[in-house]
């Protein structure tokens, strides 16, 4: 009676641990349970069961160390495995699980009936395993006992030889000669006379796979004096390759070691190859079965089939079904059934194939077409081996089949890609050949038309007949062929001549077939360079053209290598740098120093970059823009192109401008203050002046109003002499007198002063008129003292301020193009640092300044010197270091006119009775307006709005004689308003004033409609003289 399967249950849930060990019980099988993982190993080693339904999750050790204890253990590595799972495990999981060693997994719920299905199918898996086994050992003990047989044979085989010769070869190393015995031919079913006795003989008989091992072992033998051993393939006379034992010894030297001799046997090992090979196949069906098992047949490219010769009993896999369109578990493992699967054009070869393999206990490998699973026919690879016993008779034939029709496919479309190539190479845009011995073997379509020939015309032709001479011919044979025996190809340029006796440039390349053997033959291609030539030459006279230009530049140009040597420099920079600085280093020719310049970008421009750059040259008071570019050459290095452009003088004059700009901003931003300023002083000025009027004279507070109106008028010319200042106009000269410009300049310069620096002045009042622009005298003066203070600032001191008139004749001017006369002397003195003789030479040149960085311009002392030459005057500086620094001015004083002051008599103020309405957006200033105007008599409407004055306006125009409006205004500035109120009544007078404003003066004012423009602050004799004037002119 059989034996009854024992199966583990290793589960820690108790209800169904126990549900599962009775359903096995009751099905027959003996069964173990435990709870834990360690009850699970010592079960398994005890009793050896034969499957194992493993919790994947037991509570002292998971599933997969089971496993991988269990499978390390040779004692319980045959042991079945199979995972049962309560959850849902994910498949890179599984394959874990299986990776350490489960034969297979189950998770549940899975039915009673499924469960036992499944444990029957593992059984049976089993018991196929262990057969499979069982097999394998019989066949290894088989091998093991035919090798031995097979030793003992080689050892008589080998006395044989010894004493009839049979199979033997004797290699005269020196020369190639070889001996083969009679019996080594009729080893490989030829005759002596059909094979020459020549080492390379034996060669061309192996096998290409096995070529490069054989020569490998042979040459290292050849060193030494051991016997070596070795096992290849070599083709017969029938052409089947027969697998050889070669065993040989090198037995004969010269006097320096050298082999000259070496002799040995061969013996035909097919049979034991091919038995080899049936265990080899049985081998990989075993593991190809486990590993189909295992991985549920999923991962195998192969079928599957055994036969058994003695029951006739056939086992086909499920690949094996698959792959011959049988669903898996239908083959019946009849030969009809094989039969009914193969194309009926294919059965019986494939039948011959099988019987002779199993006639002769030897292997075969066949394809033929069967029918797939869709009706189509699709090409199958089989190959198999017979097993036998001793007698030789067949015990089993194993073996496997592949579906290569994919592998077929493939075939075929190389084929066609060869084809496809053979194609190409036909119509190929360059000229491709083979010559032998230079005689031409073969030639593209491109080839002949390029030098005129049909190919019968050339074809087993010398090539001589392609070339303009014969001694072109040898020059071209000689040089190219030195290249192919030192180098392995050849290429020259050379000349064709066609067949219509024309000519053509051509670069020859070669390459033979067999660097060994030239004989064979070499290949060819043919490149024709006629009009690249003619382009090369057009370069030529291009580049010639564009160094022409590059000397023609004004630039200075040099193009210098990656190591820093000068290649060529333009004439331009020839002459910068006194000489052709050509093969010299970069900057020791043109810097003169000997170590790379820290602004150096050579790095960059030899990485491919283009870099510009701005440089202030370290040897002159130059500076440059410098262009640098990358110059690929042509053999791989890299050269910088460098251009360089004096741009000294126009940086000289952005500076300028920018200097200009930035007064102008200053200008801009003084306006703005000066419009809040007057806005701010013509109330203080204009109602001080009402107090003046309504206060007696002897009043306590009139000399305080007074004091009031003073201050507000002179803050009023401070704040005319700022804008002024800024604006830089360029206004007109007329005469005036230094002595009241260098007042309100100290006045400034002594607020932005530190009190601890002393100003000492002397200024002669009754100093004479210049002819000047008062805003440059102004200038002049400011720059002097705020010089002066730079000078005393850090260590302290003193300036001192002087203003005479003196005769050209008593001072120290040494300029011939002085006029003779009078002079106005100003003179600016300090007791700071000083200058040395070198800086005084420098101080009046642009951009030259002594101040660190954000103190100065270096345009100040240009500017003065500048402006007093153009006054016709003339400057001096004495200095000297330590001690301090003197500048003297001189203004020529203007002949025959003297300043006097004629005090004219008060002008009576004068009033008036008409209407006027005002307007300005600032309430102080319109009421003490409002006022004002009614104290002279007007009858006043005032507004803050110009929206409101136009709605005002427009109910009773006729009402109002004149407008006054302020130009700055929200909403409707004055301009505009004046132009509103003119499209109701055009003839309405209107004066337009403002604190300053840089969209109107009196000149715009008039082109704007008004009558008349005033400046804040407001005076009011100013202002009443001015509305006098507009009523009383006449209209035009």
């Amino acid at each position: 009676m059989e034996h009854a399967h024992s199966i583990l249950v290793a589960e820690d849930e108790p209800q169904i641990r126990e549900a599962t060990c009775r359903l096995l019980g009751r099905a027959g099988f003996e069964v173990l349970e435990a709870a834990t993982g360690e009850k699970s190993l010592q079960l398994a080693k005890n009793y050896k069961p034969d499957l194992i339904l493993l919790d994947h999750d037991l509570p002292d050790i998971n599933g997969d160390e089971i496993c991988k204890r269990l499978k390390s253990d040779p004692s319980t590595s045959f042991i079945y495995i199979s995972i049962l799972s309560g959850k849902k495990i994910e498949s890179q999981d599984q394959s874990k699980a299986l990776d350490f060693g489960a034969d297979n997994y189950l998770t549940r719920p899975i039915s009673n009936k499924e469960l036992i299905s499944r444990v029957n199918a593992m059984l049976r898996v089993i018991s196929k395993e262990r057969a499979l086994n069982k097999e394998k050992h019989q066949l290894e003990t088989l091998l093991e006992h035919r090798s031995n047989e097979l030793q003992k044979s080689e050892q008589r085989f080998q006395l044989a030889l010894e004493a009839t010769g049979d199979a033997l070869w004797d290699w005269n190393v020196a020369s190639g000669d070889c001996f083969f015995s009679p019996g080594w031919y009729t080893l490989l079913g030829y005759t002596p006379a059909e094979l020459p006795p020549i080492y390379n003989t034996w060669l061309n008989l192996l096998h290409s796979d096995d070529r490069y091992t054989v020569e490998n072992t042979i040459s290292r033998h050849l060193l030494v004096d051991r016997q070596f051993s070795m096992e290849f393939r070599m083709r017969s006379k029938n052409n089947q390759w027969r697998w050889m034992l070669a065993r040989g010894k090198t037995i004969e030297r010269d006097e320096q070691g050298a082999a000259l001799r070496m002799i040995g046997t061969h013996i035909d090992i097919t049979k034991r190859k091919e038995l080899e090979l049936a265990l080899v196949c049985s081998e990989n069906i075993l593991r190809e079965n486990e590993v189909s098992l295992r991985l549920s047949l999923d991962a195998a490219q192969a079928g599957t089939w055994t036969w058994n010769v003695a029951t006739g009993e056939v086992i086909w896999d499920n690949r094996m079904q698959e792959i011959f369109g049988l669903v898996p578990g239908s083959f019946d493992g009849s030969f009809e059934g094989w039969k009914d699967r193969v194309h009926p054009d294919d059965i019986n070869l494939a039948e011959e194939k099988t019987l002779q393999a199993l006639n002769s206990g030897g292997s075969y490998s066949h394809e033929y077409r069967v029918k797939g699973r869709d009706g189509n026919w699709r090409i199958v690879q089989t190959n198999a081996a017979t097993l036998t016993d001793e007698q030789g008779n067949p015990l089993r034939m194993s073996g496997f089949a592949t579906d290569v029709t994919a592998q077929r496919k493939t075939e075929k479309q190389l084929q066609e890609s060869k084809a496809f190539m053979q194609s190409i190479v036909s119509v190929a845009p360059i000229g491709i050949g083979v010559v032998v011995d230079r005689v031409l073997g073969e030639v593209n379509e491109t080839f002949c038309k390029m030098v005129g020939y049909s190919r019968d015309e050339l074809i087993g032709i010398s090539s001589e007949i392609l070339y303009s001479s014969r001694a072109e011919y040898e020059r071209v044979g000689a040089e190219k062929y030195t290249q192919i025996k030192n180098t392995g190809q050849g290429s020259v340029e050379t000349t064709f001549k066609r067949k219509d006796n024309t000519y053509i440039t051509v670069i020859l390349s070669s390459t033979p077939i067999n660097q060994d053997d030239l004989s064979v033959g070499v290949t060819f291609t043919a490149l024709e360079i006629t009009e690249q030539k003619a382009a090369l030459t057009a370069l030529k006279e291009s580049e010639e053209k564009y160094r022409t230009m590059m000397e023609a530049l004004d630039e200075d140009i040099y193009i210098c290598s990656h190591d820093f040597r000068i290649e060529y420099v333009n004439p331009a920079m020839i002459k910068r740098l006194g000489r052709d600085a050509t093969g010299e280093i970069c900057h020791e020719a043109i810097y003169g120093s000997k170590q790379k310049c820290d602004w150096c970008l050579h790095a960059k421009v030899m990485a491919g970059q283009n870099v510009r750059t701005e440089l202030s040259s370290p040897t002159m008071p130059q500076t440059y823009l410098v262009s640098h570019s990358p110059i690929n050459n042509s053999n791989g290095t890299v050269s910088k192109l460098t251009i360089s452009r004096d741009i000294t003088e126009q940086r000289k004059t952005e500076a300028l401008l920018a200097q200009a700009q930035k007064l102008e901003a200053i200008g801009t931003l003084a306006g703005g203050i000066a419009h809040d300023f007057n806005n701010i002083l013509a109330p203080i000025i204009g109602i001080s002046e009402i107090l003046l009027e309504d206060l007696e004279a002897e009043s306590p507070h009139h000399s305080q109003v007074q004091s009031i109106l003073k201050s507000g008028e002179r803050a009023a010319s401070l704040v005319k002499q700022i804008l002024a200042f800024s604006r830089q106009t360029d206004e007109k000269s007329f005469p005036l007198g230094i002595q009241l410009i260098l007042t309100e300049v100290l006045k400034l310069c002594r607020s932005s002063i530190p009190a601890d620096i002393k100003i000492d002045r002397y200024i002669q009042k009754n100093c004479g008129l210049i002819m000047g622009n008062p805003t440059q005298i102004h200038q002049v003066a400011m720059n002097l003292i705020i010089n002066a203070y730079h000078a005393v600032e850090e260590n302290g001191g003193s300036i001192k301020v002087s203003l005479e008139e003196a005769h050209l004749d008593t001072i120290d001017f040494n300029d011939a193009n002085l006029q003779p006369g009078k002079y106005a002397v100003f003179t600016c003195t300090d007791t700071g640092c000083g200058m040395p003789p070198d800086i005084i030479d420098k101080i009046f040149e642009p951009y030259f300044t002594t101040k660190e960085k954000g103190k100065g311009t270096g345009l100040g002392l240009a500017t003065v010197y500048g402006i007093v030459k153009n006054h016709g005057g003339e400057v001096k500086i004495e200095s000297t270091p330590d001690s301090g620094t003197t500048v003297q001015v001189i203004f020529p004083i203007i002949a025959n006119l003297t300043e006097h002051a004629s005090k004219k008599e008060a002008e009576e103020i004068p009033v008036g009775q008409e209407h006027i309405l005002i307007v300005d957006d600032e309430q102080l200033l319109l009421g003490f307006l409002k006022t004002m105007l009614e104290r002279l008599g007007y009858q006043v409407t005032s507004t803050i709005s110009g929206v409101a004055a136009f709605e005002i306006f427009k109910t009773n125009p006729d009402k109002f004689d004149l407008v006054i409006t302020d130009m700055s205004m929200p909403h409707l500035p004055g301009d505009e308003l004046i132009q509103k109120l003119h499209t109701i009544k055009p003839e309405l007078p209107a004066l337009l004033m403002t604190g300053f404003s840089e969209r109107v003066d009196e000149e715009s004012a008039k082109t704007l409609g008004a009558r008349a423009f005033l400046m804040k602050p407001i005076i009011k004799k100013q202002l009443a003289k001015l509305i006098r004037e507009i009523f009383d002119e006449k209209p035009s």
